[in-house]
């Protein structure tokens, strides 16, 4: 995956609109409140990070499974992808183009995140 981004890092698609009930499968621990903006304790969300190769195909530069969409942790995960990603002769790889859907909350920590590096496109 790392890889793949040094050499592909023009555009990024962020994704997060995929969403995971497990029945049965409680991902909250007993005793604990259920946290805030969450609606379901069984629901997990998976966040892609993909791009396109030079043969014009998708590809898969990282992902995140997250109990709570909101600006503070979609910060944390694009911050987790920056670090994962830095080059160890270039340092930090940033995408050219960061394309996603309307969010506040991934907007805001794309703004966070990739600025002045990057261009966000919302569609």
């Amino acid at each position: 995956m790392k890889r793949n981004f040094h050499r592909f890092h023009e555009i990024l698609f962020i994704d997060n609109s995929i969403k995971h009930k497990t029945p049965g499968l409680s991902f909250q621990t007993p005793g604990e409140a259920p946290h805030k903006g969450t609606g379901d304790p069984n629901e997990m969300n998976l966040i892609l990070l993909s791009g396109i190769n030079n043969e014009g195909r998708n590809v898969l530069f990282g992902f995140a499974i997250l109990k709570v969409v909101d600006y503070k942790s979609l910060k944390w995960a694009l911050k987790q992808f920056v670090e994962f990603s830095t080059h160890p002769k270039v340092g930090k790889v940033y995408p050219t183009t960061i394309i996603s859907q309307f969010d506040p909350h991934l907007n805001d920590a794309i703004e966070k995140v990739f600025t002045p590096h990057s261009t966000m496109l919302v569609c």
